[in-house]
């Protein structure tokens, strides 16, 4: 037959028309009542070269196929159920029907595959012709809805891809069959009966002996090499990483059948295949950027895992213990690091990828921890002591296991492991690694180090805390170590604080002399100065609390001056040269220095804060402590308020700026919460008179409004409420922005609403005797027709908390405003509300019936029946009578968000609400 005659694209065209997802249902209708034999059809059709709508033969192959006919009816019976199976435009009843014509040429189709491969594929050998019966058996097994009543399915098609995996003749189509096999095994474990599993499973034995050899015996040539084996010199290696590749994903896929199946993993075939599968997880190569097997086995493994714990007895957990030894054993080993010739060669991405690698590693061994217990983590301890003994320790091995216990620090019981930590640490690691120049090893002590802050503080623990932090604060000199180093010093000092305060001289001692504040980064100088302050918060002396933090801030403040000099002579230096001051990298370095200088007094303050579990002082203490802190004898208040002064209002540079506003108000707010007076608990007047100074500045004003609204709800010292008159004035502060900024700022409209909202949540009668209170509500309810969803969500807050509010005095501002608000409301759910929005609106009308109905009624019978305007008079009458009188009869309840959707929907004209 000539394939491009017009008979045969005619064919195409009307296959293709029947088949493309969209089709309609009349076409649908026509292909199940007039074309049920399509698969007889279309092999007679292409067969005698004449169009075939009825074949005479619906079960058997009558006709002379060759290689190129049989690929072309292969191509249909795959498109055919592909394709249906992809529209997604068929109701329930007409894949019913589909599927049940389909049902109809299953043993033509069957007849088909085993024409192919029995009769002609002897004789081509055609490898096209067998990639499309292994690709049509895969497609219709996976996506072919088939009856219960057919027996056996593509049973002798299943029984000869199962032998010529076995015989693994060709390569390239062992590959797709085992693709075939494993998307089946996937999607459909069950398809394969439990007899094809075993079978399966004997041939997988019979097919991994070879494998198995070769990989035992490329391992042994590479355990018998001097230098480190690198994968990828290996050009005798690819072949035996291809065939592995595809061994293991079949044999994953079918072990993963049988987990949590005792009496099937406990049979010869399948203990074999786990047997084969840790010989394979052992693939030569040890970075996992050398070795393509080793995340997809890791992966297995790891899911081995998960399963076993949630479904194993613990007489089962016994006998798996050596398996998840030796997986733990290989993988530590492909974690390690490789030498640093081959380390260095890496670039980013490949580096990348290990690091990726060893993170799952991990992962697979916080499960394991569970099912091995404690001997797991001794060992790794013993396994760095012992190579620290030996003339020449393989740091390599060293890092690797340090490593793994580092990354158990959140998964075992609390001080299960520490008698363990002592020894290791008794041992000479943190004294010896101070002088190796390997910085990932440097970087894992220091994680290390950091990841058992909770065993420093311990009594078992605190002899060796100064050697460690020691060794921290040395590695603060390598770039690389510093942030790594600056976060387990932090972590240190925030847990074992009250034992490291005799001790301050120290920590000043090497913060002064060795010049930290002028050396370190930024990130990490502000992590230093945070961890000594918590130290000195643990001294119970406030004079020597006040001498610390002097001593502290004395340093930072004059880098802070001398950095601002530094930036001034720049900023001179460029004016009239760079239209943006930012141009110059080296003016933008300066001024991402000065900033940091003011988050490191922030941290000041912040490592000065009580810890949650500090004991609340009696009253009579909290007078003597404020009387003590207000006296200022080391003035650290009044330099703090001038450097504020002086960079978020004096200095014109900096009055706009964000990131140097927000470090001003993040000193303040560092004394917020205070639960006792200190250095940075500031009074009301000196919070506000910075607010009101920086009330007028519109490019900073939406932070400068979510720095009041946290003033608001923290707690200041000595009082559970702030006095009236300030509250007041704050609200006056903004008020004045309502016409001219925040009808026009999304940013600063939802921060000014969420601090309407704490406002009267806290501060109701204040809220409303201030005079601009009616100006104030007006603006709330014009802000519920936000297109802004975060400026909507705010608004809708707002008068869900008046509405709820107890204060008897909102009832006349209710009745004012209530009228406006319901028509905002009622025009929302109307239709104009979207989808996302209408939960937000159905929020506030919900509180409006619950507490409100008495009041709130008669507005909601005007805005939907009496008065409706324009918009809300296209709904139909009978929907808005309907929607009112559901409102009043379900009286705020649950039920309501689903009448307010059903009338939405009708509104909008829309059927279902999805």
């Amino acid at each position: 037959m000539n394939l491009s005659s017009p008979d045969f694209n005619e064919i195409i065209n009307l296959v293709e028309r029947f088949y493309t997802p969209g089709i309609q249902s009349v076409e649908i209708n026509r292909f199940y009542a007039e074309w049920s034999y399509c698969v007889a059809s279309v092999i007679e059709t292409i067969s005698s070269n004449t169009s075939v709508i009825k074949p005479k033969n619906k079960d058997t192959i009558s006709y002379i196929l060759n290689e190129k006919t049989a690929i072309l009816c292969l191509e249909f019976c795959q498109m055919l159920v592909e394709d249906i199976a992809g529209n997604h435009n068929m109701e329930a009843i007409q894949c019913i029907h589909v599927n049940d014509k389909l049902n109809e040429n299953v043993n033509i189709l069957n007849a088909l595959l085993n024409h192919c491969f029995q009769t002609l594929y002897p004789i081509s050998y055609s490898d096209v012709l067998l990639e499309h019966v292994f690709k049509t058996y895969g497609s219709w097994v996976v996506y072919f809805r088939r009856s219960k009543d057919i027996p056996d399915f593509l049973l002798s098609v299943t029984l000869f891809i199962f032998d010529y995996i076995k015989e693994r003749k060709d390569e390239s189509l062992f590959h797709i069959a085992i693709n075939e096999v494993v998307e089946i095994i996937d999607r459909l474990p069950s398809f394969y009966s439990s007899d094809l599993r075993i079978h399966l499973t004997k041939t997988l034995v019979h097919l991994g002996e070879p494998l198995i050899k070769g990989i035992i015996h490329k391992n042994d040539q590479i355990s018998k090499l001097n230098n480190y084996y690198i994968y990828n010199n290996d050009d005798d290696i690819e072949e035996l990483e291809s065939f592995a590749s595809d061994y293991a994903k079949i044999s994953i896929a079918l072990c993963e059948c049988e987990i949590g199946k005792p009496d099937r993993l406990n049979s010869d075939e399948i203990s074999t295949l786990f047997e084969y599968m840790l010989i394979i997880s052992g693939f030569p190569g040890i970075p996992y950027v050398d070795n393509k097997l080793a995340m997809y086995i890791l992966e297995f493994w790891t899911n081995y895992i998960d399963s076993f714990i949630d479904t194993a007895s613990s007489s089962d957990i016994s006998e798996t213990n050596p398996i998840i030894i030796k997986v733990v054993e290989i993988f530590w080993n492909k974690s390690a690091y490789p030498p640093e010739n081959v380390k260095s060669s890496w670039n980013f991405e490949i580096r990348e990828a290990f690091e990726s690698f060893r993170k799952d590693f991990w992962e697979l061994l916080d499960m394991a921890y569970p099912l091995i217990g404690s001997s797991l983590f001794l060992t790794f301890s013993n396994n760095i002591i012992s190579n620290l003994s030996l003339n020449t320790p393989d740091w390599v091995k060293i890092e690797a296991s340090l490593a793994s216990i580092s990354c158990l620090s959140d998964t075992i019981p609390l001080t299960n492991e520490f008698d363990v930590l002592s020894q290791l640490l008794s041992s000479s690691l943190i004294s010896r690694l101070g002088q190796i120049e390997d910085k990932d090893i440097r970087i894992t002590c220091v994680n290390f180090i950091g990841n058992y802050d909770t065993f420093f503080e311990t009594d078992i623990g605190q002899p060796f805390l100064f050697p460690a932090l020691d060794y921290l604060f040395k590695s603060l000199n390598v770039t690389i170590l510093s942030n790594t180093a600056s976060k387990s010093i932090q972590k240190l000092c925030s847990s074992s604080r009250s034992f490291l305060s005799n001790n301050l001289d120290a920590f000043f001692n090497t913060y002064i002399n060795l010049k930290l504040y002028e050396h370190l980064d930024n990130i990490s100088h502000q992590r230093i100065v945070l961890s000594i302050s918590f130290v000195v918060q643990a001294l119970k002396n406030f004079e020597m609390r006040a001498t610390c933090t002097d001593k502290l801030l004395t340093p930072i403040l004059g880098e802070l001056e001398k950095e601002f000099q530094k930036y001034s002579g720049m900023l001179q230096k460029y004016s009239g040269m760079l239209q943006n001051s930012n141009e110059s990298p080296y003016l933008q370095i300066s001024f991402d220095r000065l900033v940091s200088l003011l988050r490191c007094i922030a941290n000041v303050g912040k490592g000065l804060q009580e810890p949650d579990d500090f004991s609340d002082y009696f009253e009579g203490d909290l007078k003597n402590i404020a009387e003590f802190w207000d006296k200022d004898m080391w003035n650290i208040r009044s330099r703090i308020i001038g450097v504020i002064k002086v960079f978020a209002i004096d200095r014109l540079e900096f009055q706009e700026s964000i990131p140097v506003i927000e470090a001003c108000c993040d000193i303040f707010k560092s004394g917020f919460s205070e639960r006792s007076p200190g250095p940075f608990v500031f009074s009301i007047d000196t919070v506000l008179d910075f607010i009101s100074s920086k009330a007028l500045c519109l490019n900073t004003l939406p932070l400068i409004i979510n720095f009041s609204n946290c003033f608001v709800t923290s707690f200041s010292v000595g009082h559970s409420k702030i006095p009236s008159y300030y509250i007041n004035s704050l609200i006056d502060m903004f008020s004045v922005h309502i016409e001219e900024t925040l009808n026009s700022e999304p940013e600063a409209q939802n921060a000014y609403l969420k601090l309407l909202e704490k406002i009267i949540c806290r501060y109701m009668d204040v809220f409303l005797s201030n005079k601009n209170v009616t100006t104030i509500m007006k603006f709330s309810v014009l802000r519920l027709a936000s297109h802004e969803r975060f400026v909507l969500g705010a608004s809708a807050k707002f008068w869900c908390a008046f509405i709820l509010s107890k204060s008897e005095k909102t009832a006349p501002f209710l009745l004012n405003i209530g009228p406006c608000l319901v028509d905002v409301l009622v025009d929302k759910i109307s239709g104009d509300a979207t989808r996302s929005e209408l939960d937000l609106y159905i929020d506030v009308i919900k509180q409006l019936m619950l507490k409100k109905m008495m009041i709130s009624k008669p507005w909601f019978e005007n805005s939907l029946l009496i008065a409706p305007n324009s918009f809300v008079d296209k709904v139909n009458i009978t929907q808005r009578r309907k929607i009112f009188q559901q409102l009043n009869s379900l009286r705020g309840n649950k039920n309501t968000n689903y009448v307010v959707k059903e009338y939405w929907l009708s509104a909008r004209g829309i059927t279902d609400y999805i």
